[in-house]
This record gives C-alpha cells, structure tokens and sequence, in this order.
C-alpha cells in the first residue's frame, strides 16, 4: 500500500504606494479696493459730535453750513458751527479737514483729535473762533483760518507740516504741553492780529516746555506773551521770534490776568504776562 503526502506552501505579497502633496506653501491672498478710507460729513447746520470719529489710516471732512447748491441763491446758515458734545468725543485720523461758517470748538470744549502719525489737521472758519487739541503726541498744522481767535494745544510738538503752513487769526494762542511749537528747521508760520483795528483783543501767544520758533509773515507782531517754561515758572528752552515784514510791539490785550493754558473745565485760557 502506497501512502502520498503533499503540502503546499502559499506566501503573498501585497504593494503600499503613498503619495503627498505638500498644502503648506504660502498662499497669496489680495484685497480688491483701496488700503485707506473716507470720511465725509457735510450738514447745511451745524454739527454736534457726540461720539468718536475713526478713520486712522484715510481722509477725514466735517463741514458745518455745507451750501449744497450754490446756484440757487440761498444763503446758508452762517451760524452753523462744529462742537463736541462729550468729553470722551473724538476725531482720529490721519488728514482731518474741518470747516465752519461761524466757529469751531466751543469756550469750553475745544475739539479733540487724535491726528496719527504722519498726518496733519486744517481747520476754517469764516467767522468765530477755532479751538483745538491734540490729546495725544504732536500735532502737524496744515492750514487754520479764521477772524477770530486760534487756540490750538498739543500733547507733544506742535509743528508744520510742510514750509507753507500757515495758522492765521485775529489773537493766536498755540500750546504745547511737553514739547516745543516749530522747530530750528521749520519755523511754525503765523498771521496775527488780522483784524486788530477793531479790537482790543489780538496778537500772538504761546507757551511751552520746549523751544519756540515763530514767523508772522504779515505787518507786525504783536506780542501777548510767548514763554517756555516748565510747570513751575522756570525758563526751560529757547524763544526765537521774526516779524518778516513789521516790528515787534507789545499787545494791548483785552482780558490781562488770564493764564496760558487749559483750566480743569477744559477751556484754553492765555494770559499777557507781558514778556516774551
């Protein structure tokens, strides 16, 4: 008798291909649009700011007694001015334009800015009084006209912004809080005492820590009083004054005893301590 045996061995094979596709390259991505916005607030009346106004990185425009259609022969609102309401009320950008038909800022409410690095502020008014202030760093000055009074203070340097600005008004008060007004390279230009035959209360003042460069460019200066000094009293940089086209004379100010400054209602007060 036979007897047969078989075995049979079976050995498999099995193939794994991976394959990667690398996800992390960068990946551009761009914006359709402009990198700066706008702001544009016209109002045939006046206008309140009750509120902040952001625009850090663009253009802003307040006008007060806009005249939407000058061809149809009315006249606007002559009285329409820009006043804040609030203490914590702001405006924040990088060029601020404000325009006025009879003042902007109240006695005791200045309006607040926060003009970004690089930018700069111009403010007119036809008639009334302009009151300022930069609550924090320096503040480049464009353009600032009126017929009345120019009060503009600075946390820092109070400066130009390019050779040709000008501030011009019948009394300029300009304060700087813990820098200078104008600098040795760029003398800050005024015009003052623009109506000065017709009031008492006109002239130049300024005040600041700091050094203080000053240019009236028409007729006289008439001098209220340009110190720096600390908050003490005691003299602290240097004052240089030039009358391109006129002498220096010594202002008959109105209202003598105020101080130079901003009192703790907020309202900016200058006084003629009667020496430069």
């Amino acid at each position: 008798r036979t007897y047969e045996t078989r075995v049979r061995y079976e050995t498999g094979y099995k193939d794994f291909h991976r394959h990667s596709v690398k996800a992390d390259n960068a990946i551009a991505i761009e914006f359709v649009g402009v990198s700066e916005g706008e702001v544009n607030i016209k109002s045939a009346k006046g206008l309140l700011i009750d509120g902040s106004i952001k625009n850090p990185n663009g253009s802003t425009t307040l006008e007060a007694g806009w005249d939407p259609d000058p061809s149809d022969g009315a006249a606007p609102d002559d009285g329409a001015r820009i006043r804040m309401t609030a203490d914590t009320a702001k405006i924040e950008g990088e060029q601020v334009t404000l325009k006025a038909r009879n003042g902007i800022g109240g006695d005791n409410a200045p309006v607040r800015l926060d003009v970004q690095d690089g930018g700069w502020v111009s403010a007119a008014s036809d008639a009334g009084d302009i009151r300022l202030w930069e609550i924090a760093g320096d503040l480049a000055v464009d353009q600032v006209a009126t017929t009345g009074m120019v009060t503009i203070e600075a946390q820092g340097d109070l400066l130009a912004y390019h050779p040709a600005s000008l501030i011009l008004g019948n009394r300029v008060e300009l304060i700087s809080s813990t820098g200078g007004i104008g600098s040795d390279s760029q003398w800050l230009l005024v015009d003052s005492a623009v109506d000065i035959a017709d009031s008492e209360d006109a002239g130049l003042a300024a005040l600041a820590p700091g050094d203080i460069y000053l240019h009236e460019t028409v007729g006289d200066l008439y001098l209220v009083s340009v110190q720096s000094v600390d908050g003490d009293g005691n003299p602290t940089g240097n004052v240089s004054l030039w009358a391109a086209d006129g002498s220096i004379r010594e202002a008959e100010a109105a209202g003598r005893n105020r101080k130079v400054g901003r009192d703790h209602s907020g309202s900016h007060q200058c006084n003629d301590h009667g020496h430069a």
